[in-house]
């Protein structure tokens, strides 16, 4: 079956209460912090967002409320190019709330209350949306959404369809290694790697993914760049020296700047160092949704960070 070249995220943005704070409150303290107001954020919607934002066709398959917090979640994917004719609108009473605090740099993430879990069977239409994508980029743990989600990601990788992973060390799911196997490209940071490999090396748990059929296997390391691990190499690309304002969302923006690349064209050791320069780039400013970028944008962050070094 031919692929039309597009980007299908299982997923969306959430809206984060977001705050800065001058430093970190040590237990009984308080202090005052300034309050950016409600801000579209989600690793899902992220990703989403920057991929459409660097000119790849990106699609989005999710359930968003009809209130006016998802119609703010809609004119968010809109705005930055997202196709959302496959987001359905459903009202419920269940509601995640996300409260991001930073402060120096670094952020902390407090949730609670419960994402409303849908667990829908995909209609005829919808699972051909998924069949004619090139990639399919979710988290490891679709089934808030998608009845019987590995189910679900074996018919995908059957059907040619090239799926993404974005593991996160918080994720934890009952036969996570058999979701993962279905993957082609797998993101993870250095603390999920530390989770998922367990008590192998990481070479190990790379080659045993690569029997599996996966092909990339990309963790970042933070301020010390990444590392990009395939059956024929494996190599570490440093990270831009930047002051870091805000971590948020860098992760999302080096995973969608990396799909982008590759869907692109690139190389894997080229998509790493544009990826690398979009994360670097986006911790300089506030937000969650602060590196949506263009090629423009990173190939002039590129050379300026060039001419410092």
């Amino acid at each position: 079956m031919k692929k039309t070249g597009y980007a299908a995220f299982i997923g969306g943005p959430v809206l984060d209460d977001y705050f800065l704070l001058d430093h970190w409150p040590a237990q009984g303290d308080k202090i005052k912090g300034e309050y950016l107001g409600k801000l579209c954020g989600g690793m899902i919607g992220n990703a989403a967002r920057n991929c459409a934002s660097l000119g790849i066709r990106t699609c989005c398959f999710d359930v968003v409320d009809t209130d006016s917090d998802g119609e703010r979640i809609m004119e968010a994917l809109r705005t930055d190019g997202v196709d959302t004719s496959f987001i359905i609108r459903r009202h419920s009473e269940k509601k995640l709330v996300s409260i991001v605090m930073v402060s120096e740099g670094e952020r902390n993430v407090f949730l609670a209350g419960d994402r409303p879990s849908w667990n829908l069977t995909l209609t005829s239409e919808q699972r051909e949306f998924f069949y004619q994508a090139e990639y399919v980029y979710s988290e490891l743990l679709a089934s808030w959404i998608i009845f019987d989600d590995l189910a679900f990601y074996r018919d995908l990788k059957a059907h040619g369809v090239k799926l993404v992973f974005d593991l996160e060390v918080t994720m934890e799911a009952d036969e996570w290694f058999e979701r993962i196997s279905c993957a082609n490209l797998v993101f993870t940071n250095e603390f999920g790697i530390e989770k998922f490999r367990e008590s192998e090396s990481i070479e190990a748990f790379a080659q045993k993914l690569f029997v599996q059929g996966v092909e990339r296997l990309v963790i970042t390391l933070g301020e010390k760049g990444c590392r990009v691990i395939t059956p024929e190499e494996d190599f570490s690309l440093p990270a831009c020296r930047v002051k870091a304002v805000d971590t948020t969302g860098a992760g999302d923006t080096f995973n969608s700047t990396f799909l982008a690349c590759v869907m692109r064209g690139m190389d894997n050791r080229t998509a790493g160092v544009y990826a690398n320069a979009a994360a670097s780039m986006a911790v300089t400013k506030p937000g969650p949704a602060s590196g949506i970028t263009t090629w423009e944008e990173i190939r002039k962050f590129m050379r300026e960070n060039e001419q410092k070094q």
